[in-house]
């Protein structure tokens, strides 16, 4: 049952947003992106639905969108231990600050940028040199010359070892491995608390949610 509920989310509309936002990209590898910071939503609907604390509403949206561990209303229907982990303003500000932005802007809108090449002073020095040759050759016509020029511009620098999801709005340069693995420990903590702290006493009757 658990498990049902755990993988109910995921491959549902969740996942169809998440396949159409990247329709036409070239690189399908940002899904554990989206994935590893949202497991939480999994977590909570299959806390709701197992005991029956799941939150009035008027349709099934209604329901799902009012579930969620981070949720205070949602919180409020918890074991008090794991309200007080959930409170703990490391785990808030990790949400509220990097995973809620990163995960909404790439599931649904923005897939996450990673810069080419990252460059170092002298490289910014002749990168901008080089910059300034393309505009002088390219008022002449294109040449083996430009080609040249283009290729040497575009050797410079080393792998880029972070990512964002947008330059126009609040999102901050995120190094990408750091990242990652603390993530999946986050995440590894999080499963284990709520697991811990599981079953309320609120288990009397089946709860009545559609779709499940």
């Amino acid at each position: 049952m658990l498990r049902k509920h755990l993988c109910s989310i995921s491959s549902g509309q969740n996942g169809k947003a998440f396949r159409q936002s990247k329709a036409g990209c070239r690189d399908q590898s940002p899904r554990f992106l989206d994935q590893r910071i949202w497991y939480h939503r999994n977590l909570a609907l299959a806390l709701a639905v197992e005991n029956n604390v799941l939150p009035p509403g008027n349709s099934e949206k209604d329901v799902r969108s009012s579930i969620g561990l981070f949720k205070k209303d949602f919180q409020r229907r918890l074991r008090p231990r794991l309200r007080t982990y959930l409170s703990r303003q490391k785990l808030v500000n990790w949400y509220d600050g990097y995973a809620k932005n990163f995960r909404d802007a790439l599931a649904h809108r923005i897939p996450p940028y990673v810069p080419p090449s990252g460059l170092n002073k002298k490289e910014r020095t002749r990168f901008r040199k080089l910059n300034q040759t393309l505009e002088e050759l390219g008022k002449q016509g294109y040449s083996e010359k430009y080609s040249a020029v283009l290729e040497e511009q575009l050797g410079l620098g080393s792998a880029s070892p972070f990512y964002v999801h947008s330059f126009s709005e609040e999102s901050n340069f995120v190094y990408l491995h750091p990242q990652i693995l603390a993530d999946f420990r986050t995440v590894e903590e999080m499963i284990e608390k709520v697991l811990r702290n599981f079953f309320t006493n609120k288990r009397n009757t089946k709860p009545k949610l559609p779709g499940i």
